[in-house]
């Protein structure tokens, strides 16, 4: 869960995610600074808007974000929305197992459901 990793290691996880996106976006030419205070803006997003989320749903969001978009500027609005998107699947993906309705889960959403379900048992007790 992005609330359990401390600052520092956030911020390099985070850095290192707007390089490779802009990279995949095709906007490299950003530079040093505009990528680290991307990720300091993107940092402090996870931290106060999707701290429940896993570092992989994050991931996912990203890469899946990419693939799908017809904005190819990566901004807060940007990734606000892939991450929205993530949540809504992974909720989703939540009441279709409620209802044993699992068929209709795809298998990259069903392995998010898995890891934050296996961390919200870890830490219940």
């Amino acid at each position: 869960m992005i609330k359990t990793i401390n600052k520092e290691e956030l911020d390099n996880r985070c850095l290192k995610l707007i390089g490779k996106t802009l990279k995949d976006l095709g906007q490299p030419n950003k530079t040093d600074l505009e990528k680290f205070n991307l990720s300091l803006d993107l940092a402090k997003d996870l931290k106060y808007r999707y701290s429940k989320l896993s570092w992989k749903a994050v991931v996912v969001a990203f890469d899946n974000g990419v693939r799908e978009t017809d904005l190819f500027m990566l901004c807060p609005k940007t990734w606000c929305k892939w991450l929205n998107n993530i949540k809504q699947r992974i909720a989703e993906a939540y009441v279709n197992e409620q209802n044993n309705s699992e068929y209709l889960i795809d298998k990259q959403t069903k392995e998010l459901l898995i890891e934050e379900t296996i961390y919200l048992l870890k830490n219940d007790s």
